[in-house]
């Protein structure tokens, strides 16, 4: 009797034994969860159908949520990726995702297009005065471009939209538009004092 109860309590032991150890061995190990990982986002990057509708669905819902006046191609694409959880993305999702941004703006159902730069930031273009271009502008004045360089050094990664406003600040005060002063066209006056666009000495507008 006695041999015959620990030989029972042994099988005990090691069916205990080998359940205790067969989860461990049937769930998948961190180098198995890190392939499995791994070849889902690469299938989600090729994509079969149902992958690929999830990338357009994404695509749409960000496109649709986005700040008409800010936001840019480039913004969107790391937008995506962010939703996904993804710090990279390949070559073939940045093309998908510009190609569905590009049906999104032919179709203008939101009523407004995303391009590759700010909409507000490419609408404004700097002031030209009339002696100085854009061009010569920055050779003959130093100041000008230690002044932006000032601003991209304070500011980290600044914003294209608000870099043009200060720099349309910096115009101002570096080229402030003269007015021409106002003189009476009659031949041989030199007036300079007029009312409501007449002359004060002629009495007619010139």
């Amino acid at each position: 009797m006695p041999t015959t109860s620990s030989s029972s309590v042994h099988a005990t032991v090691s069916f205990a034994k080998e359940a205790d150890v067969a989860p461990d061995v049937l769930s998948p190990q961190p180098s198995e969860k890190k392939a499995n990982s791994a070849q889902e986002s690469e299938s989600f990057v090729t994509g079969d159908i149902q992958t690929t509708s999830q990338l357009l669905k994404a695509v749409d819902d960000i496109y649709r949520k986005c700040d008409k006046d800010t936001a840019t191609v480039k913004s969107l694409v790391s937008s995506v990726a962010d939703h996904f959880g993804l710090s990279t993305i390949s070559k073939e999702m940045k093309n998908s995702i510009k190609e569905r941004i590009c049906l999104l703006n032919k179709s203008n159902q939101y009523g407004y297009v995303i391009t590759y730069a700010a909409k507000r930031y490419k609408q404004k273009r700097f002031r030209r005065d009339e002696n100085l271009s854009v061009v010569t502008r920055e050779a003959s004045h130093p100041q000008y471009c230690q002044l932006l360089e000032y601003i991209c050094y304070v500011i980290e990664e600044p914003d294209a939209y608000k870099l043009h406003e200060l720099v349309v600040e910096i115009e101002d005060e570096l080229f402030p538009v003269k007015k021409k002063k106002w003189v009476c066209k009659v031949e041989g006056c030199s007036s300079t004092a007029r009312g409501g666009g007449y002359c004060v000495t002629h009495g007619k507008k010139t």
